[in-house]
């Protein structure tokens, strides 16, 4: 059923690439195929994950879930390599976010900042440096730590973007880069993202610079 459901999906939102629905779906399954050893499971999902911009998410276990706007990009974007490099680095992002034990350093994080008062920007920072981690680590997984090349995709996903402004769950992409651009992960971009969150909890700040180990970009 998921299979049929894809098929109508791909031929409603992609008319005007010109090419039979069976030959998308296979451009599609071949994306997947450089992940076929992989213990993760990746599928597209165009029911819960609509929208314009490029996403991914590890939210689900032993599961990586790619949005519709990397349906679309994959079919009408395929001769262009610049692409795949995006589309491995976004996979090996979310492989990275599932490295690590996140419910035990949640519990720690909780057991730190619930009862202070600044709880919104420590959550923010604590969700920024689990994201920057993850793109470092992408990048280190997808291209052999090749700071310029994660550069140059970084700013080919930027510009699928209608707006790019910071969240409480994530950095803008403009930040991200500069993360990237100027820094190897390491306390010292720690504490950089500290002061870009306003998160002034000691503790907090240093339980993420143990728990994360170094990066370094080449």
């Amino acid at each position: 059923m998921r299979n049929f459901l894809l098929a109508i999906y791909v031929y409603m939102s992609t008319k005007q690439k010109k090419m039979k629905v069976k030959d998308k779906i296979n451009l599609l399954n071949k994306e997947l195929e450089q992940f076929d050893q992989s213990s993760i499971k990746l599928r597209y999902d165009f029911i819960f994950m609509l929208g314009t911009t490029l996403n991914a998410t590890a939210i689900l276990p032993k599961t990586i879930i790619i949005n519709s706007a990397w349906i679309k990009k994959i079919i009408f974007d395929y001769d262009n390599p610049i692409m795949h490099d995006a589309f491995l680095m976004t996979i090996n992002h979310e492989m990275t976010h599932k490295e690590k034990n996140h419910h035990s350093l949640l519990f720690k994080f909780k057991r730190i900042c619930y009862s202070l008062y600044n709880f919104k920007n420590d959550r923010k920072f604590f969700n920024w440096v689990d994201e920057v981690h993850a793109d470092f680590g992408g990048i280190n997984k997808a291209f052999d730590g090749n700071r310029n090349k994660a550069i140059s995709i970084m700013e080919y996903k930027l510009i699928s973007k209608k707006t790019d402004e910071d969240t409480k769950s994530h950095p803008s992409w403009k930040k991200r880069i500069t993360y990237v651009s100027n820094y190897d992960f390491n306390e010292k971009l720690i504490d950089k993202i500290a002061n870009d969150c306003n998160c002034m909890n000691e503790k907090l700040i240093s339980l993420m610079k143990n728990y994360y180990g170094n990066i370094i970009l080449k």
